[in-house]
């Protein structure tokens, strides 16, 4: 899942549509925000993130960024067998619940 932090002076939309422009190369139309999740650290010392989600339109073919070796389109039933960090594992559990049909 494409992520990152918010530059000075940005929206977090602007965040989401330049994180995944960069990660992916995929452009993000019709952006949509869907709910926030309050990420405390998870060790002494660690980072207390907020993640926001949000859906959105893409167009474009898959080109990685340095940042990542490899991705892959992933059905709700197949997201248990995926090791998902930064607790991303809990907001798609919460996006899943939240659509019809998607039961993983």
């Amino acid at each position: 899942m494409p992520g990152g932090k918010v530059d000075w002076g940005q929206t977090v939309e602007e965040a989401l549509v330049r994180e995944v422009l960069e990660e992916t190369t995929l452009v993000c139309s019709g952006v949509r925000f869907l709910f926030y999740q309050d990420s405390p650290a998870m060790t002494p010392g660690g980072m207390h993130c907020i993640n926001f989600y949000f859906a959105c339109d893409v167009e474009g073919a898959v080109v990685l960024s340095e940042e990542s070796a490899a991705f892959a389109w992933v059905a709700p039933t197949e997201v248990a067998s995926y090791r998902i960090v930064f607790r991303n594992d809990e907001g798609l559990a919460r996006y899943l619940a939240l659509v019809p049909g998607s039961a993983a």
